[in-house]
């Protein structure tokens, strides 16, 4: 499984990717943009990422919530038949930013702090693993 990780903050990041790692091969930016950017270059390389952690609460540029509206429109822009499941790891845990996210098309969403069984239930919950 190929996995994005896009988190402003280095700890959650790392962390991330050490958990996510167990499950494929991570890569990791700091902000939406990048993410963005990552994104299409996987498509463009014809390996796209089958999973993407976003974190919601990132400085500008491209917030979480727009990096995932940009991905979800490229998506249906190209007729992706099977887009990356997009999983947000926020510390915000209000109803506003939780449906907000989902409505620009992430498929699940947990809290900060994560621990490694959080990520493993998630993953099960996505169908990205067994």
């Amino acid at each position: 499984m190929r996995i994005l990780i896009a988190d402003d903050d280095y700890v959650s990041r790392t962390k991330l990717k050490s958990i996510l790692g167990q499950y494929g091969r991570c890569d990791t930016v700091p902000n939406g943009e990048s993410a963005f950017s990552m994104f299409e270059k996987s498509h463009e390389e014809g390996i796209p990422y089958d999973l993407i952690s976003m974190d919601i609460l990132m400085p500008d540029p491209g917030q979480g919530q727009d990096a995932i509206k940009n991905i979800r429109d490229w998506e249906k822009k190209h007729t992706i038949e099977n887009p990356s499941k997009i999983l947000v790891v926020s510390q915000l845990k209000d109803c506003e930013n939780i449906l907000s996210s989902f409505d620009e098309g992430c498929a699940w969403y947990l809290i900060k702090p994560v621990s490694p069984e959080d990520i493993q239930e998630a993953l099960k919950k996505l169908g990205v693993i067994e």
